[in-house]
Formats: C-alpha cells, sequence, structure tokens
C-alpha cells in the first residue's frame, strides 16, 4: 500500500519448483520467501487459483503469519 492508500500488486520472487506441489512444499516454499523479505508478520492477503494443494495450505499459512482481519485469503482461479 502506497501513502495514498492505494493497494500495489507486487511478484516477489520467482522460483523453480521441482518438488511435489504438496500444501506443505508450497507452504515451506512461502514461509522461505516470507522470512528472506521479513514480511512474515505483515501479509494481508495471498491470491492462489484454486488447486486442491494451494487451498489446503492455506491453514498453515494463516497460523504463520496472523494476518490482519483473521485471515481473509481469498481464492480465485487465475
Amino acid at each position: 500500500m502506497d501513502n495514498a492508500w492505494t493497494i500495489k500488486k507486487r511478484i516477489l520472487a520467482f522460483r523453480v519448483f521441482d518438488d511435489k506441489h504438496t500444501n506443505a512444499n508450497i507452504f515451506r516454499q512461502l514461509r522461505i520467501i516470507f522470512a528472506e523479505y521479513k514480511i512474515d508478520n505483515k501479509i494481508f492477503a495471498i491470491g492462489f487459483d484454486n488447486a486442491s494443494s494451494n487451498t489446503a495450505a492455506i491453514p498453515a499459512l494463516i497460523e504463520l503469519c496472523k494476518p490482519y482481519l483473521g485471515g481473509k485469503f481469498f481464492i480465485k482461479d487465475v
């Protein structure tokens, strides 16, 4: 969000993901990226496609990040 309260979208990381796309592996990669940028307690929203492994990772992400507004993650086909 900028000084005018406009929400900005950014890609923080683009990684080759050779592991199986399980919820545990997705969570592990996101946890590493959040730690690199020191943003694990600053997450407001994350967008996913509706793949089952993505949606299965959400409870662990909510527990890790303790996001504002109780973790309103929106899952949308992108």
